[in-house]
């Protein structure tokens, strides 16, 4: 007996497009000019557009700035309520975590300075009493 359901494809059709669009450049052997010394198909056509690499032995440079107030630090206006101040807590901190963080000891020395940083300013702004305080 046959299914009364329509028949509906596994995989969308823009889905499957880039699924063969990946597969295809792993099946043409896409390489750079190190491997085996032939270049990509980019490069044999003078592509200038693509970026290049960061080299992995470039010095870290932290962006961690003193002398935020609170609200500079997460990044919310003087008047935000206390979800908008939670909002750009949890963002920040997924974003500055010493667990989430995957890099050389400066970039973990620099995201554990931010998230402390946000830390004690989240602490600050979301309690009411240590709020008014900061205000005065």
């Amino acid at each position: 007996m046959r299914d009364a359901r329509p028949h509906r494809p596994l995989l969308s059709g823009v889905l499957l497009a880039v699924l063969l669009a990946h597969a295809a450049l792993h099946v043409s052997g896409a390489e750079t000019c190190e491997e085996e010394g032939s270049c990509s198909k980019d490069e044999e056509k003078g592509d200038k557009d693509s970026p290049e690499p960061a080299p992995d032995d470039s010095p870290y440079v932290c962006d961690f700035a003193e002398g935020l107030d609170f609200y500079e630090r997460l990044g919310v206006p003087k008047d935000a309520n206390e979800r908008a101040i939670k909002k750009a807590f949890r963002k920040l901190s997924l974003t500055y975590h010493p667990d989430k963080v995957k890099g050389k000891t400066e970039e973990k020395e620099c995201s554990q300075s931010h998230f402390i940083a946000i830390t004690k300013a989240y602490e600050t702004l979301s309690d009411e009493e240590k709020r008014r305080k900061v205000a005065i």
